[in-house]
């Protein structure tokens, strides 16, 4: 597994064999739930974020955010919720705070290893 890429809300793109064009998976900390893109890394980059970067990135979300705080983040932060969605969180600017990016996915891996047992 190779993680290559996350996003403004932590969520990590990986891949399970670049060499050999493996589709991307997805994890998704809102939900802890992992997706599946279709298509190789290539495609992914050169495809799926310029045709549906809003639905891959939120970028309307990220603009909506960044315009409401007039934060920026650092390439080793993300935004994380204080309340996460599957803890009935809810999906709002509020709802939202700057946070390293190791500290947040530690914090949310526990949280979601707990809830799962």
């Amino acid at each position: 597994m190779i993680c290559f890429g996350y996003d403004w809300l932590g969520r990590v793109f990986a891949t399970k064999n670049p060499e050999k064009g493996d589709h991307i998976l997805l994890f998704e900390s809102e939900t802890g739930d992992v997706f599946n893109i279709e298509g190789d890394i290539f495609s992914f980059h050169n495809d799926e974020l310029v045709r549906y970067g809003d639905t891959a990135l939120a970028e309307n979300f990220f603009a909506e955010w960044q315009a409401a705080t007039g934060l920026s983040l650092k390439y080793n932060e993300c935004v994380s919720y204080k309340i996460p969605p599957f803890l009935s969180g809810k999906d709002e600017i509020d709802n939202l705070y700057v946070e390293d990016i190791d500290v947040f996915w530690n914090i949310i891996g526990q949280i979601l290893n707990k809830i799962r047992g």
